[in-house]
């Protein structure tokens, strides 16, 4: 800076309220220096960028839009396992009890002696004795069963003294027999097998064709 741009000081006679005469000085400043301190101060504040409304500063000088740093509230909880209205894991209903029967012919087809194998699965209720208490037994082996070949030949099972549950809980119920039978003369023959279990709302009949020569 040369010295026809310096600040000079020059002095000023000032009068206060009494009109007593005051001397003081004040400090001239040249029109080019003021305009070049304005002029530094100005690009020192576009530098350090505009304040957002809660005081946080960004360096493009506007402060970011509320929200774009939150995430998406649906994505998230999507991910979460969802559970059945009373909370816990959703099941169907006690079964009723039910028997199915399988019949299977195991000897050479035509032959007068017929072997048929005959398997009964389901769940009953449990047996009882006769004084109504429950027997041991994890499994049932039914409540009778009646056996009808055909020619008029008739076979099955009574359950004896053994009675039946009237309420859960239920047991397997499980046979697996083999029953043998010959015939006197050619011809087909309906077998015919039926089982009884406790609780069974009726008892479950199966057939099976036989043609014997």
């Amino acid at each position: 800076m040369n010295a026809a741009a310096a600040a000079s000081v020059e002095p000023v006679i000032i009068l206060d309220e009494g009109n007593a005469v005051k001397s003081t000085a004040r400090t001239v400043v040249p029109a080019a220096v003021l305009a070049a301190v304005l002029a530094l101060a100005a690009c020192s504040s576009g530098s350090t960028g505009t304040t957002s409304p809660t005081g946080a500063t960004s360096s493009a000088g506007t402060a970011p839009p509320t929200g774009s740093a939150t995430t998406s509230a649906s994505s998230a909880s999507s991910q979460l396992p969802s559970s059945s209205p009373s909370g816990g894991a959703s099941g169907s209903a006690s079964q009723a009890p039910w028997a199915k029967v399988t019949l299977v012919r195991t000897s050479a087809e035509g032959s007068r002696t017929v072997s048929v194998k005959v398997t009964v699965a389901g769940a009953v209720f449990g047996d009882v004795n006769a004084e109504g208490k429950p027997l041991p037994s994890a499994t049932s082996q039914g409540h009778g069963s009646r056996i009808a070949w055909g020619d008029g030949a008739l076979d099955g099972s009574d359950p004896g003294d053994v009675g039946c549950a009237k309420t859960p809980p239920m047991v397997p119920l499980r046979r697996d027999l083999t029953l043998d039978h010959t015939f006197a003369k050619p011809g087909t023959y309906t077998f015919s097998f039926t089982q009884e279990g406790c609780g069974l709302s009726a008892p479950v009949t199966r057939t099976l064709a036989i043609t014997v020569r």
